[in-house]
């Protein structure tokens, strides 16, 4: 297999924007942490980008960590190795950020890019692929979630559409739908990947588990740390 290494800049035909936060407690994966406490939630969020992470290590690409906040640099360098480069988030909301981050790569000289979120710890390797292939022939590349956001959204350079992230009702059941008819609205020529799953609340742990009994999802920090406290059966739930 081809581990993921940086690529030379002068040769640039996609990245991925691996979108983080610093696990810090109370202030990522909130709505779980209502039942699972914030310490436990900041741990459990930590694996999800640790076992992420090493997919990503996998995949023939250049990968990019968008971190908050902008003075973790270090701490997230640290962290997640020498494998992604790295720069901060950069806006006033996600939409913006997202903007800003596609620009960066773009002005980089990337004639794609990505961008991955950090709420799908189990997402199949094969979709990246796809994406991948995908975004050699078409303008856009979306990957719906279940709950009505999306995992994984990209652009070709020249297809850029700043307006996808413009205005979205972010943290509800409509953003993918906002954001699909937004690019039919411009034109853009779109691939939408398979749905797969946010990883946002309690209830989501126990489908997360059931549905990965017989993949290598199983040596992952994130299933061990799920199971170890039972939080995959419904009803137990550890303060």
């Amino acid at each position: 297999m081809n581990r993921c290494k940086k690529k030379s800049l002068s040769s640039k035909p996609q990245c991925i924007l691996f979108f983080t936060k610093w696990p810090e407690p109370g202030q990522v994966k909130t709505r779980l942490a209502r039942t699972i406490g914030a310490h436990h939630a900041a741990r459990l969020y930590r694996f999800f980008v640790q076992d992420l992470s090493r997919q990503l290590h996998w995949i023939e690409t250049h990968a990019i960590c968008c971190y908050e906040p902008a003075y973790k640099k270090a701490s997230f360098r640290s962290w997640l190795g020498p494998e992604f480069d790295y720069v901060a988030q950069d806006g006033r909301d996600l939409g913006e950020r997202l903007t800003n981050a596609f620009q960066y790569a773009f002005d980089q000289g990337f004639a794609a890019a990505m961008v991955l979120g950090t709420d799908s710890p189990d997402l199949p390797v094969d979709y990246f692929l796809q994406a991948q292939r995908a975004l050699a022939q078409k303008d856009a590349v979306i990957g719906p979630c279940q709950d009505g956001g999306y995992y994984l959204i990209g652009f070709q350079s020249e297809a850029f559409l700043p307006e996808a992230f413009e205005h979205i009702d972010w943290s509800t059941e409509r953003v993918f739908a906002q954001t699909k008819a937004r690019l039919d609205k411009h034109r853009r020529k779109l691939h939408v990947l398979p749905t797969w799953f946010d990883i946002d609340t309690n209830q989501d742990l126990g489908p997360l588990i059931e549905r990965n009994h017989d993949t290598a999802f199983t040596q992952s920090q994130s299933y061990a740390f799920i199971c170890q406290h039972g939080w995959q059966r419904p009803g137990e739930v550890e303060q």
